[in-house]
Protein backbone atom coordinates (compact mmCIF):
# COMPACT_ATOMS: atom_id res chain seq x y z
CA UNK A 1 0.00 0.00 0.00
CA UNK A 2 1.31 3.45 -1.00
CA UNK A 3 4.40 2.03 -2.72
CA UNK A 4 4.69 5.14 -4.90
CA UNK A 5 4.43 7.62 -2.04
CA UNK A 6 7.32 9.84 -1.06
CA UNK A 7 9.02 9.97 2.34
CA UNK A 8 6.42 12.07 4.14
CA UNK A 9 2.93 10.66 3.72
CA UNK A 10 0.08 13.01 4.57
CA UNK A 11 -3.43 11.59 4.54
CA UNK A 12 -6.49 13.73 3.84
CA UNK A 13 -10.04 12.31 3.88
CA UNK A 14 -11.55 12.76 0.44
CA UNK A 15 -15.01 13.67 1.71
CA UNK A 16 -13.49 16.70 3.47
CA UNK A 17 -10.67 17.82 1.17
CA UNK A 18 -12.46 17.43 -2.15
CA UNK A 19 -15.21 19.72 -0.94
CA UNK A 20 -12.81 22.35 0.40
CA UNK A 21 -10.77 24.13 -2.28
CA UNK A 22 -9.37 26.53 0.32
CA UNK A 23 -7.74 23.66 2.21
CA UNK A 24 -6.26 22.28 -1.02
CA UNK A 25 -4.95 25.73 -1.97
CA UNK A 26 -3.38 26.16 1.48
CA UNK A 27 -1.58 22.82 1.18
CA UNK A 28 -0.33 23.67 -2.32
CA UNK A 29 0.92 27.06 -1.11
CA UNK A 30 3.36 25.25 1.20
CA UNK A 31 4.14 22.03 -0.68
CA UNK A 32 5.64 22.07 -4.17
CA UNK A 33 6.22 19.44 -6.83
CA UNK A 34 9.81 18.95 -5.67
CA UNK A 35 9.05 18.38 -2.01
CA UNK A 36 9.54 14.91 -0.58
CA UNK A 37 5.90 14.52 0.45
CA UNK A 38 2.77 12.90 -0.92
CA UNK A 39 -0.78 13.95 -0.14
CA UNK A 40 -2.89 10.82 -0.06
CA UNK A 41 -6.57 11.54 -0.67
CA UNK A 42 -8.26 8.70 1.16
CA UNK A 43 -11.62 7.55 -0.21
CA UNK A 44 -12.61 4.23 1.38
CA UNK A 45 -15.22 2.20 -0.48
CA UNK A 46 -15.51 4.89 -3.18
CA UNK A 47 -15.15 4.91 -6.95
CA UNK A 48 -11.69 6.17 -7.87
CA UNK A 49 -12.93 7.71 -11.12
CA UNK A 50 -15.62 9.68 -9.31
CA UNK A 51 -13.16 10.92 -6.68
CA UNK A 52 -10.67 11.98 -9.35
CA UNK A 53 -13.39 13.86 -11.23
CA UNK A 54 -14.37 15.71 -8.05
CA UNK A 55 -10.71 16.39 -7.27
CA UNK A 56 -10.17 17.96 -10.70
CA UNK A 57 -13.09 20.31 -10.06
CA UNK A 58 -11.67 21.22 -6.67
CA UNK A 59 -8.24 21.90 -8.17
CA UNK A 60 -9.87 24.27 -10.62
CA UNK A 61 -11.75 26.01 -7.79
CA UNK A 62 -8.47 26.31 -5.88
CA UNK A 63 -6.76 28.00 -8.82
CA UNK A 64 -4.32 25.10 -9.21
CA UNK A 65 -3.23 23.32 -12.40
CA UNK A 66 -4.30 19.72 -12.78
CA UNK A 67 -0.84 18.73 -14.04
CA UNK A 68 1.32 20.57 -11.51
CA UNK A 69 1.65 21.36 -7.84
CA UNK A 70 2.35 18.97 -4.98
CA UNK A 71 2.56 15.20 -5.34
CA UNK A 72 -0.88 13.68 -4.74
CA UNK A 73 -2.56 10.33 -5.17
CA UNK A 74 -6.09 9.08 -4.70
CA UNK A 75 -6.45 5.99 -2.51
CA UNK A 76 -9.84 4.42 -3.19
CA UNK A 77 -9.69 1.06 -1.42
CA UNK A 78 -12.02 -1.03 0.72
CA UNK A 79 -12.42 0.37 4.20
CA UNK A 80 -12.40 -1.65 7.39
CA UNK A 81 -10.37 -1.96 10.55
CA UNK A 82 -7.55 -4.08 9.15
CA UNK A 83 -6.93 -1.92 6.10
CA UNK A 84 -6.93 1.21 8.22
CA UNK A 85 -4.47 -0.39 10.64
CA UNK A 86 -2.08 -1.05 7.75
CA UNK A 87 -2.66 2.43 6.39
CA UNK A 88 -1.92 4.04 9.76
CA UNK A 89 1.46 2.28 9.82
CA UNK A 90 2.45 4.00 6.57
CA UNK A 91 1.00 7.49 7.16
CA UNK A 92 2.94 10.18 9.02
CA UNK A 93 0.28 12.84 9.50
CA UNK A 94 -3.35 13.67 8.80
CA UNK A 95 -4.46 16.90 7.10
CA UNK A 96 -8.03 17.41 8.24
CA UNK A 97 -10.20 19.79 10.21
CA UNK A 98 -12.01 17.01 12.10
CA UNK A 99 -10.58 14.01 13.99
CA UNK A 100 -10.63 10.66 12.24
CA UNK A 101 -11.83 7.38 13.72
CA UNK A 102 -10.21 4.09 14.59
CA UNK A 103 -6.51 3.50 13.97
CA UNK A 104 -6.22 6.78 12.01
CA UNK A 105 -7.34 8.77 15.06
CA UNK A 106 -3.95 8.22 16.73
CA UNK A 107 -2.03 9.97 13.95
CA UNK A 108 -0.94 13.60 14.45
CA UNK A 109 -3.55 15.85 12.83
CA UNK A 110 -2.99 19.25 11.21
CA UNK A 111 -5.80 21.58 10.22
CA UNK A 112 -5.56 24.28 7.58
CA UNK A 113 -4.34 26.83 10.13
CA UNK A 114 -1.47 24.45 11.00
CA UNK A 115 -0.27 23.89 7.45
CA UNK A 116 3.08 25.66 8.07
CA UNK A 117 3.84 23.23 10.91
CA UNK A 118 2.87 20.34 8.65
CA UNK A 119 5.27 21.56 5.98
CA UNK A 120 8.10 21.59 8.52
CA UNK A 121 7.86 17.79 8.71
CA UNK A 122 8.94 17.38 5.09
CA UNK A 123 12.53 17.29 3.92
CA UNK A 124 14.12 19.52 2.96
CA UNK A 125 12.72 21.97 5.50
CA UNK A 126 11.46 25.13 3.83
CA UNK A 127 14.36 27.57 3.72
CA UNK A 128 13.53 31.06 4.87
CA UNK A 129 15.92 32.69 2.47
CA UNK A 130 16.78 36.32 3.05
CA UNK A 131 14.68 38.46 0.78
CA UNK A 132 16.27 41.21 -1.27
CA UNK A 133 14.94 44.22 -3.10
CA UNK A 134 12.83 47.16 -2.03
CA UNK A 135 10.32 47.00 0.79
CA UNK A 136 6.81 46.66 -0.62
CA UNK A 137 3.77 47.06 1.64
CA UNK A 138 0.92 44.61 1.04
CA UNK A 139 -2.53 45.34 2.46
CA UNK A 140 -5.16 42.66 2.96
CA UNK A 141 -8.54 42.65 4.67
CA UNK A 142 -9.41 39.70 6.91
CA UNK A 143 -12.92 38.69 7.80
CA UNK A 144 -13.90 35.00 7.49
CA UNK A 145 -10.76 33.28 6.22
CA UNK A 146 -8.32 33.52 9.13
CA UNK A 147 -7.48 29.84 8.64
CA UNK A 148 -5.98 30.64 5.22
CA UNK A 149 -3.72 33.40 6.56
CA UNK A 150 -0.69 31.09 7.15
CA UNK A 151 -0.84 30.10 3.48
CA UNK A 152 -1.01 33.74 2.38
CA UNK A 153 1.99 34.59 4.55
CA UNK A 154 3.91 31.62 3.17
CA UNK A 155 3.31 32.86 -0.37
CA UNK A 156 4.57 36.31 0.60
CA UNK A 157 7.64 34.86 2.33
CA UNK A 158 8.81 33.25 -0.90
CA UNK A 159 8.49 36.36 -3.08
CA UNK A 160 11.53 37.15 -5.24
CA UNK A 161 12.94 40.64 -5.79
CA UNK A 162 10.98 42.46 -3.09
CA UNK A 163 10.71 42.48 0.70
CA UNK A 164 7.00 42.30 1.50
CA UNK A 165 5.48 43.76 4.63
CA UNK A 166 1.95 42.57 5.31
CA UNK A 167 -0.54 45.03 6.78
CA UNK A 168 -3.81 43.41 7.81
CA UNK A 169 -7.11 45.18 8.27
CA UNK A 170 -9.11 42.83 10.47
CA UNK A 171 -12.85 43.31 10.02
CA UNK A 172 -13.70 40.63 12.58
CA UNK A 173 -12.67 41.63 16.14
CA UNK A 174 -13.28 38.08 17.36
CA UNK A 175 -10.47 36.88 15.09
CA UNK A 176 -7.89 39.35 16.39
CA UNK A 177 -6.25 36.92 18.80
CA UNK A 178 -5.80 34.20 16.17
CA UNK A 179 -4.47 36.76 13.69
CA UNK A 180 -1.88 37.93 16.23
CA UNK A 181 -0.85 34.33 16.92
CA UNK A 182 -0.30 33.62 13.24
CA UNK A 183 1.48 36.94 12.64
CA UNK A 184 3.95 36.23 15.45
CA UNK A 185 5.32 33.18 13.60
CA UNK A 186 5.83 34.94 10.25
CA UNK A 187 9.27 35.51 8.74
CA UNK A 188 8.12 38.83 7.27
CA UNK A 189 6.82 41.87 9.16
CA UNK A 190 3.07 41.52 9.79
CA UNK A 191 0.96 44.19 11.49
CA UNK A 192 -2.76 44.14 12.17
CA UNK A 193 -5.32 46.89 12.62
CA UNK A 194 -8.57 45.68 14.17
CA UNK A 195 -11.74 47.44 13.09
CA UNK A 196 -14.56 47.55 15.66
CA UNK A 197 -16.98 46.67 12.86
CA UNK A 198 -16.91 45.17 9.42
CA UNK A 199 -16.38 47.97 6.90
CA UNK A 200 -15.46 45.61 4.07
CA UNK A 201 -12.78 46.45 1.56
CA UNK A 202 -12.84 50.14 2.45
CA UNK A 203 -10.58 49.12 5.31
CA UNK A 204 -7.70 48.63 2.90
CA UNK A 205 -8.01 52.29 1.85
CA UNK A 206 -7.61 53.42 5.46
CA UNK A 207 -4.59 51.15 5.90
CA UNK A 208 -3.02 52.44 2.69
CA UNK A 209 -3.51 56.07 3.77
CA UNK A 210 -1.39 55.36 6.85
CA UNK A 211 1.36 53.91 4.65
CA UNK A 212 1.41 56.72 2.08
CA UNK A 213 3.89 58.91 3.92
CA UNK A 214 6.51 56.13 3.89
CA UNK A 215 5.83 54.21 0.68
CA UNK A 216 5.20 55.40 -2.89
CA UNK A 217 3.25 52.25 -3.83
CA UNK A 218 1.04 49.72 -2.11
CA UNK A 219 -0.20 46.28 -3.16
CA UNK A 220 -3.71 45.04 -2.41
CA UNK A 221 -4.44 41.32 -2.24
CA UNK A 222 -7.49 39.34 -1.15
CA UNK A 223 -7.61 36.69 1.57
CA UNK A 224 -8.68 33.99 -0.91
CA UNK A 225 -5.93 34.21 -3.52
CA UNK A 226 -2.97 32.11 -4.60
CA UNK A 227 -0.06 33.62 -6.48
CA UNK A 228 3.42 32.65 -7.62
CA UNK A 229 6.76 33.84 -6.25
CA UNK A 230 7.21 36.54 -8.90
CA UNK A 231 3.80 38.18 -8.52
CA UNK A 232 4.83 41.13 -6.36
CA UNK A 233 7.98 41.89 -8.37
CA UNK A 234 5.91 41.98 -11.55
CA UNK A 235 3.45 44.38 -9.91
CA UNK A 236 6.26 46.63 -8.71
CA UNK A 237 7.84 46.74 -12.17
CA UNK A 238 4.47 47.89 -13.55
CA UNK A 239 4.03 50.66 -10.97
CA UNK A 240 4.35 54.34 -11.81
CA UNK A 241 3.08 57.66 -10.44
CA UNK A 242 -0.64 58.25 -11.06
CA UNK A 243 -1.13 54.65 -12.17
CA UNK A 244 -3.04 51.54 -11.16
CA UNK A 245 -2.15 48.05 -12.40
CA UNK A 246 -4.46 45.16 -11.50
CA UNK A 247 -4.67 41.54 -12.61
CA UNK A 248 -8.47 41.32 -12.37
CA UNK A 249 -9.27 44.27 -14.60
CA UNK A 250 -11.63 44.96 -17.49
CA UNK A 251 -12.73 47.33 -20.19
CA UNK A 252 -16.37 48.21 -19.57
CA UNK A 253 -18.55 47.98 -22.67
CA UNK A 254 -21.55 50.10 -21.73
CA UNK A 255 -22.76 52.39 -18.92
CA UNK A 256 -25.68 50.12 -17.98
CA UNK A 257 -24.08 46.86 -16.86
CA UNK A 258 -20.97 46.06 -14.84
CA UNK A 259 -21.06 42.57 -16.38
CA UNK A 260 -20.71 43.73 -20.00
CA UNK A 261 -16.92 43.79 -20.11
CA UNK A 262 -13.81 42.59 -21.89
CA UNK A 263 -10.62 41.15 -20.44
CA UNK A 264 -7.73 42.85 -22.27
CA UNK A 265 -4.17 41.64 -22.61
CA UNK A 266 -1.69 42.62 -19.88
CA UNK A 267 -0.53 46.21 -20.24
CA UNK A 268 -3.66 47.32 -22.06
CA UNK A 269 -5.97 50.01 -20.68
CA UNK A 270 -8.85 49.18 -18.36
CA UNK A 271 -11.69 51.12 -16.80
CA UNK A 272 -12.40 48.79 -13.90
CA UNK A 273 -9.60 47.51 -11.64
CA UNK A 274 -10.29 44.89 -8.97
CA UNK A 275 -8.48 45.25 -5.66
CA UNK A 276 -7.28 41.65 -5.42
CA UNK A 277 -3.82 41.66 -7.03
CA UNK A 278 -3.36 45.40 -7.55
CA UNK A 279 -0.58 47.95 -7.17
CA UNK A 280 -1.18 51.68 -7.09
CA UNK A 281 0.38 55.01 -6.28
CA UNK A 282 -0.34 55.75 -2.62
CA UNK A 283 -0.82 59.43 -3.47
CA UNK A 284 -4.43 58.63 -4.33
CA UNK A 285 -5.21 58.13 -0.64
CA UNK A 286 -4.44 61.79 0.06
CA UNK A 287 -7.54 62.63 -1.97
CA UNK A 288 -10.62 62.78 0.24
CA UNK A 289 -12.83 61.63 -2.64
CA UNK A 290 -11.49 58.10 -2.29
CA UNK A 291 -13.23 57.88 1.09
CA UNK A 292 -16.52 59.42 -0.05
CA UNK A 293 -18.05 56.27 -1.52
CA UNK A 294 -21.84 56.35 -1.08
CA UNK A 295 -22.72 54.29 1.98
CA UNK A 296 -25.11 52.07 0.04
CA UNK A 297 -22.22 50.92 -2.15
CA UNK A 298 -19.48 50.84 0.50
CA UNK A 299 -18.91 47.11 -0.05
CA UNK A 300 -18.18 47.55 -3.76
CA UNK A 301 -15.31 49.93 -3.14
CA UNK A 302 -13.48 48.50 -6.16
CA UNK A 303 -15.97 50.18 -8.50
CA UNK A 304 -15.69 53.44 -6.56
CA UNK A 305 -11.87 53.43 -6.66
CA UNK A 306 -11.98 52.78 -10.41
CA UNK A 307 -14.37 55.69 -10.88
CA UNK A 308 -12.27 58.11 -8.83
CA UNK A 309 -9.01 57.11 -10.53
CA UNK A 310 -10.38 57.08 -14.07
CA UNK A 311 -12.99 59.85 -14.08
CA UNK A 312 -12.11 62.21 -11.25
CA UNK A 313 -8.32 62.04 -11.46
CA UNK A 314 -7.57 60.84 -14.99
CA UNK A 315 -5.05 58.25 -13.84
CA UNK A 316 -3.60 55.50 -16.02
CA UNK A 317 -5.20 52.12 -15.38
CA UNK A 318 -3.91 48.91 -16.96
CA UNK A 319 -4.27 45.17 -16.61
CA UNK A 320 -1.32 43.58 -14.81
CA UNK A 321 0.69 40.60 -16.01
CA UNK A 322 1.05 39.28 -12.45
CA UNK A 323 -0.48 35.84 -11.96
CA UNK A 324 -3.11 35.53 -9.24
CA UNK A 325 -5.94 33.04 -8.92
CA UNK A 326 -8.98 33.21 -6.69
CA UNK A 327 -10.00 30.25 -4.56
CA UNK A 328 -13.71 29.64 -5.00
CA UNK A 329 -14.77 28.44 -1.55
CA UNK A 330 -18.34 29.72 -1.73
CA UNK A 331 -17.73 32.51 0.79
CA UNK A 332 -17.04 35.40 -1.56
CA UNK A 333 -18.81 38.53 -0.45
CA UNK A 334 -20.16 39.36 -3.90
CA UNK A 335 -22.12 36.09 -4.08
CA UNK A 336 -24.52 37.51 -1.47
CA UNK A 337 -25.17 40.57 -3.65
CA UNK A 338 -27.94 40.82 -6.19
CA UNK A 339 -26.66 40.32 -9.72
CA UNK A 340 -27.58 43.86 -10.65
CA UNK A 341 -26.08 45.60 -7.62
CA UNK A 342 -22.73 46.55 -9.15
CA UNK A 343 -24.50 47.48 -12.38
CA UNK A 344 -26.75 49.82 -10.40
CA UNK A 345 -23.64 51.54 -9.06
CA UNK A 346 -22.10 51.77 -12.53
CA UNK A 347 -25.27 53.45 -13.81
CA UNK A 348 -25.19 55.86 -10.87
CA UNK A 349 -21.58 56.77 -11.60
CA UNK A 350 -22.29 57.14 -15.32
CA UNK A 351 -25.00 59.62 -14.39
CA UNK A 352 -22.31 61.58 -12.55
CA UNK A 353 -20.38 61.84 -15.81
CA UNK A 354 -18.26 58.67 -15.94
CA UNK A 355 -17.83 58.01 -19.66
CA UNK A 356 -18.22 54.30 -20.42
CA UNK A 357 -16.52 53.02 -22.45
CA UNK A 358 -13.70 55.51 -22.06
CA UNK A 359 -12.29 54.75 -25.50
CA UNK A 360 -12.69 52.19 -28.29
CA UNK A 361 -12.53 48.65 -26.96
CA UNK A 362 -9.41 46.66 -27.79
CA UNK A 363 -9.97 44.22 -30.62
CA UNK A 364 -8.03 41.48 -28.83
CA UNK A 365 -9.95 41.84 -25.57
CA UNK A 366 -11.77 38.68 -24.52
CA UNK A 367 -15.51 38.95 -23.80
CA UNK A 368 -16.18 37.88 -20.20
CA UNK A 369 -19.07 35.58 -19.30
CA UNK A 370 -22.23 37.47 -18.31
CA UNK A 371 -24.33 35.93 -15.50
CA UNK A 372 -28.00 35.30 -16.08
CA UNK A 373 -29.90 38.55 -15.79
CA UNK A 374 -26.74 40.67 -15.74
CA UNK A 375 -26.43 41.59 -19.39
CA UNK A 376 -27.53 44.59 -21.42
CA UNK A 377 -28.94 44.77 -24.94
CA UNK A 378 -28.10 48.41 -25.63
CA UNK A 379 -26.41 49.41 -28.88
CA UNK A 380 -23.01 49.78 -27.24
CA UNK A 381 -23.13 46.31 -25.74
CA UNK A 382 -24.39 44.84 -29.01
CA UNK A 383 -21.60 46.55 -30.96
CA UNK A 384 -18.98 45.22 -28.56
Amino acid sequence: MLDDARSLVVLAPADELVGNPMALAAYAALFGAGDDATLVIYAPDASESLVVARLLRTLDQAGLPADGGPDMLVLAVPGGTENERLLAERVDAVYAASPLDGHLAALPRYAMKDVAALRALAAPAPARRPQCGPVLPVVMCVWQRVEFLPATIAQLERQVGVRPELHLWVNNPEAAGEVDRIAATAAIPVTATVSPRNIGGMGRFHAARELAARHPYVVFIDDDQVFDEHALRILLDEAAPRKIAAQYAFQLQCPHSYWQRRLPTPGDWVQYAGTGGMILDTAIFADARVFECPERFAFVEDVWLSYVADHELGWTMVRSAARFAQVDDGRNQWTAMATGFKSEFVRDLAARGWRIPARPLSADGRPWPVPAGGGCDCALAAAA
